[in-house]
């Protein structure tokens, strides 16, 4: 081969320069598109994550034959699982209305939930979660033996954008996630 030759196979230093530039430029300006992408990946995880331990309250709840506490720990953004172990028939339902923190002084006691199940389950500090029941802020949703919960609202989002809704049906405890701003029924 001759010089001529050889010199026409390669790339010339300011043609590698210039796709190199092109490509960096692409890469930087799409870097805010995945970043977006990845919160609203965040946002779904936590999402799915919600409704599936609020299920798992209504599974125990039934199979243990004893009141489950699903509990929201907003400024350590997570939810955790309790059992509350009736002590005299009644009491239970009479501290329905108040969340873990009455039924527990009530006459039921919260007793941690043995195994993954009772683990604490940690959102990303960017997912802001709300809990409404009868249209006031709650932490706490409990689910019966007989099938039956406390009626309430879960809206998982960043702050002034919610993007799901986790709604809890009282009379059945069937938990339903959907997509999008929330749509809590007018009272």
């Amino acid at each position: 081969m001759t010089n001529d030759q050889l010199r026409k196979c390669g790339f010339t230093l300011v043609e590698l320069v210039f796709v190199t530039l092109l490509l960096t430029i692409l890469l930087v300006s799409a870097a805010p598109n995945f970043r977006g992408a990845w919160r609203g990946l965040e946002m779904e995880g936590a999402a799915v994550d919600l409704a599936q331990m609020l299920r798992s309250a209504r599974v125990l709840a039934i199979t243990r034959g004893e009141p489950v506490v699903w509990h929201w720990e907003a400024s350590a953004q997570r939810a955790q699982l309790s059992a509350l172990q009736e002590q005299e028939p009644g009491q239970v339902e009479a501290a329905a209305s108040g969340g873990a923190e009455a039924a527990s002084g009530g006459g039921a006691e919260a007793a941690p939930i043995p195994g993954r199940l009772g683990r604490a389950h940690h959102l990303p500090g960017e997912v802001e979660i709300t809990i409404v029941r009868e249209d006031e802020p709650v932490n706490d949703i409990q689910f019966f033996p007989d099938g039956t919960s406390e009626a309430a609202f879960v809206v998982v989002g960043e702050p002034g954008n919610p993007q799901y809704q986790i709604e809890v049906d009282g009379p059945t405890s069937q938990v339903f996630l959907r997509k999008g701003a929330p749509r809590v029924p007018a009272r």
